[in-house]
């Protein structure tokens, strides 16, 4: 191959365009500070705070602590996020040779500029899309960019992408596209801006907050002027009374336990080298029901090693010494001979000529004598030998002859580097009931049997999807009948993803090539290989460090952890704010005072919701996730919270009657009972964690009791407590009744 001399640049680059790929959109610290404080309810809050400090009731702001936990624990998880995501970039080629002025000059990559004439050779990877001046031979690996594993041919003229590998040979190329107009760059693009996910739990929360939204001020200007006006009162008592309402409403704990549990589990799964992009990610997980992997990136680490040498001749050994030291710039295939054989021998060589997928072999020769390694089809005559080749690959694994003038020296089996830990990993999906799907751009006979090897119960349920009429409705057709696609195109994995979806299934999509990268954005989650490339990573909820899924079975137990537990607590909010609501209608319409100051609010829900319901939401819990969570939410809290409005009403109405000299310290412990009631019923089956979390909660609200100045309730008269008794032993029968029939009805 000759080598060119200085030639003009026909096309111009754009003005300061340079080959630097643009990245996706990403969070900036900004947008994190701006999402987690400039909320409605933190400011909100934040008003409340000030209106208290301007009644100089100190003791009554205490509820600005979950406003602020809250608001710093989720700027903590979120940078923490940032910062672990930027570490795992994808590492280009620094460099490459360019022919300017009659000379080879080093330029970056990042300087090539359209026209510039680079001179490229086998290891190389494309830096940016070109055009194939000249060559005696080239071997291309498109594998990230289209999925095919297969190498492809180049002549002069063909174009090279951004993002592919030169295999085989050299090549002298012109830039034709630069930076962003490159092939790999628009792929690259897919991944899309920032796009905050959700959650059937956030769902659920976002949908309480947004009734919420349109209540909480209406009702609290209401209630101001109701008790103002209505009754010989201070704007100061007034105030504080209003926000004891407000505060009640507002579910913000819910948002800080739901955070925190997140959290952790992302702190966890940290741990485990999975780096969660979207905390929300590890519940969706817990909700899939179709898990869809490639092969090579995933069940296999894309290494091939020597399996076994079939040995006819002593010399055979050496001869495969001389190829690993012939081609430095070694394929897969060619690295496994070197790992297993090295490239230490004295033997010199005349000629070599690289392996050629058209050719289906490479050669080297010694004098007049040639040695050839390839595929057994295209080098072996003897019937024999070909039957044991046969017997191999049908075992799923690769078989090279090594022939000398035509005679076979010995048969090199060869076979895939299993993943680490992956049959057992698909042996646990399958018994937690996932339907898998192998989709590979292979051979699907390859894929077969390499899912053969792993235990794969579905291996001989494979098709090549090539040919296939490409619509939606013949590919949910074929998603139900097949477990394994193989010759599958980027667009055709998108389809195949988007016909689960359509099939009413829940679908997680791993990858780790370009290729991915429309199925990732399609799929409901999404898990990137850190090893792969930048685009799949962006777009990915989930990035496994290590670069193998044998975390996915703990991302899984932590998603159903968070979603079992939230569930079951969530209802310790929705309490509150519930009977808060009810509440605040009732004494608008009554004209009284309401019977809580914001110091009481706090305290109930530290105690019986904050505290405990975030150990609780800490203990393990794998059961499948099969609940709708706002109905389950709402089912479990609203009897307790109707209950505790019934009685605090009857208390008030008592009190504007004359006949209960004050309600608020009867309604204070009325409610905090009936909290500790559900935070009990919460809590079953009882376990020591758990009833230590309940210990824990009742111990702390006695304290609190005995605080000198902190809760200032007058003490309770005989009759008073008469009163309470007779409120929380028929309040306890109903609820004992209500819950005792509920349990009877799910047994049945």
């Amino acid at each position: 191959m000759s080598e060119p001399t200085h030639q003009p640049v026909t096309e111009q680059p754009k003005k300061h365009q340079t080959n630097r790929i643009p990245q996706p959109d990403t969070r900036t610290f900004g947008d994190i500070l701006r999402d987690n404080l400039l909320t409605y309810f933190n400011l909100l809050n934040l008003a409340l705070f000030f209106l208290i400090l301007a009644t100089g009731s100190y003791r009554n702001t205490m509820f600005m602590g979950v406003v602020i936990s809250n608001a710093v624990i989720g700027i903590f998880q979120e940078l923490y996020l940032k910062r672990k995501l930027s570490k795992l970039k994808t590492v280009r080629q620094k460099s490459y040779m360019e022919f300017r002025d009659g000379r080879q000059l080093p330029v970056l990559c990042e300087d090539i500029c359209i026209g510039a004439i680079l001179r490229l050779q086998a290891g190389d990877e494309i830096p940016c899309d070109m055009q194939v001046l000249s060559t005696d031979y080239l071997e291309v690996s498109e594998a990230l960019m289209t999925g095919e594993g297969e190498p492809i041919i180049k002549a002069p003229g063909d174009t090279l992408l951004s993002g592919s590998f030169l295999v085989a040979g050299e090549c002298v190329a012109k830039a034709i596209r630069v930076g962003e107009d490159t092939e790999y760059a628009k792929m690259l693009s897919h991944a899309g801006k920032y796009e905050k996910q959700s959650s059937e739990i956030l769902k659920g929360i976002e949908k309480i907050i947004q009734m919420m939204t349109f209540v909480i001020l209406p009702l609290g200007i209401v209630l101001f002027f109701s008790s103002f006006y209505r009754e010989d009162i201070s704007w100061q008592e007034a105030v504080i009374t209003t926000t004891a309402g407000i505060v009640g409403m507002i579910p913000s704990g819910l948002y800080l336990i739901t955070t925190v549990t997140a959290g952790s589990s992302v702190l966890k799964l940290a741990r485990k080298k999975a780096v969660v992009n979207s905390f929300t990610a590890v519940e969706a997980l817990s909700r899939v029901s179709t898990l869809c992997l490639d092969k090579t990136g995933t069940l296999t680490t894309g290494d091939i090693r020597v399996k076994q040498l079939i040995s006819y001749s002593d010399e055979s050994i050496e001869i495969l010494k001389l190829f690993a030291k012939v081609f430095p710039v070694r394929n897969p295939t060619m690295e496994g001979i070197y790992q297993e054989y090295g490239d230490d021998t004295s033997l010199n060589w005349d000629k070599a000529i690289p392996f050629s997928s058209v050719r289906k072999y490479s050669e080297v020769q010694i004098g007049e004598t040639y040695y050839r390694l390839g595929t057994p089809d295209h080098l072996v005559s003897s019937e024999e030998l070909l039957r044991v080749v046969s017997e191999r690959v049908s075992e799923g694994d690769r078989v090279l002859a090594l022939t000398k003038e035509g005679d076979c020296l010995a048969l090199v089996v060869m076979s895939d580097v299993l993943k680490k830990d992956a049959r057992e990993v698909l042996d646990y999906l399958f018994t937690q009931q996932f339907d898998l799907k192998i989709i590979s751009g292979d051979r699907p006979e390859t894929v077969s049997a390499i899912a053969k090897q792993l235990g794969f119960r579905e291996c001989n349920r494979y098709l090549n999807l090539h040919g296939q009429p490409r619509t939606i409705e013949h590919y949910q057709t074929l998603v139900k009948n097949y477990s394994i696609f193989g010759g599958v195109t980027p667009e055709e994995k998108r389809l195949l993803v988007q016909a689960l979806k359509k099939n009413g299934e829940t679908v997680a999509m791993v990858g780790d090539g370009v290729n991915d990268v429309l199925a990732l954005k399609e799929a409901d989650l999404s898990i990137a290989m850190a090893q792969g490339d930048q685009a799949s990573k962006a777009v990915s909820q989930v990035v496994l460090s290590d670069s193998d899924f044998t975390p996915v079975p703990h991302i899984l137990r932590e998603g159903r952890r968070i979603v079992n537990n939230i569930e079951r607590v969530a209802s310790l909010y929705l309490l509150k704010t519930v009977y808060s609501v009810l509440l605040t209608i009732c004494y608008s319409l009554l004209g009284i005072s309401y019977p809580f100051a914001p110091v009481h609010m706090t305290v109930i829900g530290v105690f019986t919701v904050g505290i405990p319901s975030f150990f609780l939401a800490m203990e393990p819990n794998d059961k499948p996730v099969s609940r709708d969570f706002l109905t389950t939410v709402i089912h479990t809290a609203l009897p307790n919270a109707v209950l505790i409005s019934l009685f605090v009403t009857f208390f008030g109405i008592l009190e504007k009657v004359g006949f209960l000299p004050q309600k608020e310290t009867l309604s204070f412990y009325l409610t905090a009972y009936f909290c500790f009631f559900q935070l009990i019923r919460c809590s079953l089956p009882f376990s020591p964690w758990k009833a230590g979390v309940v210990l824990l909660g009742i111990t702390g609200f006695f304290i609190c009791l005995f605080v000198p100045g902190l809760l200032l309730l007058t003490p309770l008269s005989f009759s008073e407590l008469i009163l309470l008794g007779a409120c929380l032993v028929v309040g306890s029968v109903l609820l004992a009744w209500r819950h005792k029939g509920e349990t009877a009805e799910t047994n049945l």
